[in-house]
């Protein structure tokens, strides 16, 4: 029962609530109401409402795709959201067929629903989102063909108005150094002649995931050598000795 629900959401977890959302669907409406009870705006989710109002309130209709690759931001926008009782549907790997079926029929049919909230891995192919002219990118991803295969479900085959594509980024954080991965991607594709260059496209190299992590300054520079290790030996009293 509804009463049952609470008492068992109020024993747990963001974390286990989200689960159980995901497992359950009635239990969505709980996970939301929690994570809105403890909700806290970032800058990027406040920069990412700036340009939604901006298109809502816009005489022309338009309608919105929002990617990220975190369904946990995705979560944490439908709050905002919803509070300005905007009309938008979810699209994600935790949905079944028909769930992703039904959002994407109203998405497209439904004047009221006029954004779609979309993980990146979950539409990156496959779909045909033409009803919508704006797209919003939440969060870069190192490989930008994921990004661009994303922004392509907006440039299909029937679409009549120009497709406009916003990046919200946050300046000096890991941010900046996936963009400069992703400019380094588009330069080797430019170049990539043979299999094994454009295969290495779809991973990381150890000196990119170095780069992405802080531990070396630029995305090309080798990695560090490692330091020499400290010989041990045994001491004579049985202690050790340098």
């Amino acid at each position: 029962s509804s009463s049952e629900k609470k008492r068992k959401a109020a024993t747990m977890t963001i974390p286990e609530l989200k689960k159980m959302a995901i497992r359950k669907p009635g239990w969505r409406k709980i996970y939301l109401r929690m994570l809105k009870k403890d909700f806290k705006p970032s800058s990027k989710i406040e920069r990412t409402m700036e340009i939604l109002d901006g298109i809502i309130t816009a005489p022309d209709g338009e309608k919105i795709i929002i990617f990220s690759q975190w369904t946990s931001l995705l979560d944490l926008l439908e709050v905002p959201v919803s509070e300005k009782g905007w009309g938008y549907r979810r699209y994600d790997g935790s949905m079944n067929a028909k769930l992703r079926a039904d959002a994407v029929d109203d998405f497209k049919n439904k004047p009221n629903v006029r954004m779609m909230l979309v993980s990146l891995k979950a539409g990156n192919a496959g779909l045909n989102l033409n009803c919508a002219s704006q797209v919003v990118i939440m969060d870069p991803f190192w490989n930008p063909y994921i990004e661009e295969q994303a922004i392509d479900r907006a440039h299909r085959l029937g679409q009549t108005r120009p497709v406009m594509v916003h990046r919200v980024l946050i300046k000096e954080t890991v941010e900046d150094r996936i963009i400069a991965l992703q400019e380094k991607k588009r330069a080797l594709i430019s170049e990539a002649l043979d299999e094994k260059a454009s295969q290495s496209l779809g991973r990381l190299s150890v000196q990119e995931l170095a780069y992405l992590f802080g531990i070396s300054r630029n995305v090309n520079d080798p990695l560090p050598a490692a330091a020499p290790r400290a010989r041990i030996r045994q001491g004579g009293d049985g202690g050790l000795g340098a």
